[in-house]
């Protein structure tokens, strides 16, 4: 097999790392280059999980959370911070967690990720969040279940004064 095998019927592309652990990804109308795209991001985890080695960060997955499927969840190490160690995966179907995830506890899924960064998002929308205030939202939102609240504007008194 090659390393990389693509069925343009099913939309299905495989892989298979090292480890022989195999990824398999679903897509419905992604073009090659997003296809891509998310196979590279998948491959990164899976193979730095697998291998023990570098391992993607918090940063890194809110970093390309639009090229992430909703069905997946976010797994990473307590004390949640941009820094922490996090994978991407299926949510396994007994409620444990996915291989490769140890030390790591579930954080949020990607559907509740995108919420929290969109509800941060307008509390200024001419303004572009960055990764750590991005990263914050998400957080804030996998703590309390719900989105931050927008922040109160300073309240101000004037006083009038007029002479007559």
């Amino acid at each position: 097999m090659d390393e990389h095998e693509v069925d343009r019927r099913s939309h299905t592309i495989q892989s298979q790392i090292p480890t022989s652990v195999y990824i398999v990804l679903h897509f419905s109308t992604l073009s090659d280059e997003q296809m891509l795209a998310r196979l590279l991001l998948y491959r990164r985890a899976m193979t730095a999980t697998a291998l023990g080695s570098e391992t993607m960060t918090l940063a890194d997955v809110i970093q390309q959370i639009d090229q992430l499927d909703d069905g997946l969840c976010i797994y990473a190490t307590p004390r949640w911070r941009a820094e922490s160690p996090a994978l991407v995966a299926q949510e396994p179907r007994d409620g444990g967690l996915p291989a490769g995830a140890k030390g790591m506890t579930y954080l949020i899924s990607l559907r509740q990720a995108r919420r929290a960064i969109a509800a941060r998002s307008a509390w200024r929308p001419e303004q572009e969040l960055n990764i750590r205030d991005r990263c914050k939202a998400v957080i804030y939102y996998a703590v309390y279940d719900a989105p931050e609240p927008r922040p109160q504007a300073a309240h101000t008194e004037i006083e009038l004064s007029i002479a007559i």
